[in-house]
């Protein structure tokens, strides 16, 4: 729900925090897992953007859904 309503909010988004593989554990770090982006591309100009990355946002955005 927080992915499909505030991902693209021009402010950060913490859902708990980073959690990283040590000694064979998930460890839960203090960084915040940032859930949304602040920068879509859409708002960067087309000349900064490589074709890989425009079809990873083609991708990722839900048409009618």
């Amino acid at each position: 729900m927080l992915n499909k309503y505030c991902r693209f909010l021009p402010i950060d988004i913490a859902f708990g925090k980073v959690k990283e593989w040590k000694d064979g554990k998930d460890v839960e770090t203090d960084k915040d897992n940032i859930i949304n982006d602040t920068k879509p591309l859409w708002t960067r100009k087309p000349a900064d953007l490589k074709k890989k990355i425009i079809k990873v946002l083609q991708r990722s955005i839900p048409y009618g859904r």
